[in-house]
């Protein structure tokens, strides 16, 4: 998963930027500023018949990359404001104005297409990492839209499949370096002793 989020940070071109989900916000107004992409280890299988019983383990990793955008309703103010302006000149306005909605949805399909862009370039095949064997983007999806006061946001997911190996470190659990000494008495006669591992 570091790789991935290496990869989509490393090529994000200040269209986005890759948080994890301890760090995703949920406010409005930062998403307005720049869209949120965050990746989430969904689910693995391991195959037994394209694995080594001593490892590599083939590992058939799936990921969802998550977005958030969101986007503002803009109209000519100057239009409205002005006293002057004639109702039809202000219906003219209104009509001009682009809904939050639909800047939303196509500030969504940017992102989804930019990710899109990355993760299936035949340069990043690997996704970053040298043990990826092969990629797979499954499945796009888009939320509705949602009003949070002014902001209109949106979210979206990108299904991703990745074909793996795993190897085992065979690395055991090492035991304390030093001990605590302690003083045994027995029928009043005082033993040195070291027992207690750190």
């Amino acid at each position: 998963m570091d790789a991935i989020i290496r990869l989509l940070s490393d090529n994000a071109d200040n269209r986005y930027t890759v948080v994890n989900p301890q760090n995703r916000k949920s406010d409005a107004e930062d998403i307005f500023q720049k869209p949120q992409v965050t990746v989430f280890y969904s689910e693995g299988t391991f195959d037994k018949r394209k694995s080594s019983v001593n490892s590599p383990y083939h590992h058939d990793a799936t990921f969802n990359i998550w977005i958030q955008a969101a986007a503002k309703a803009t109209v000519n103010l100057a239009v409205l404001q002005d006293p002057a302006s004639t109702p039809g000149q202000c219906a003219a306005a209104l009509a001009n104005s682009n809904s939050a909605s639909v800047l939303v949805d196509e500030k969504a399909d940017q992102l989804l297409s930019a990710l899109f862009d990355v993760i299936m370039s035949p340069v990043n095949r690997n996704l970053g990492a040298d043990y990826v064997t092969s990629r797979w983007i499954t499945q796009i999806k888009k939320n509705n839209p949602e009003p949070m006061g002014a902001i209109v946001t949106e979210t979206a997911f990108l299904t991703l499949t990745a074909q793996c190996e795993e190897e085992v470190s065979g690395e055991t659990p090492s035991e304390g370096l030093g001990g605590i000494d302690t003083v045994i008495e027995l029928d009043n006669e005082k033993e040195q002793k070291q027992g207690v591992t750190v």
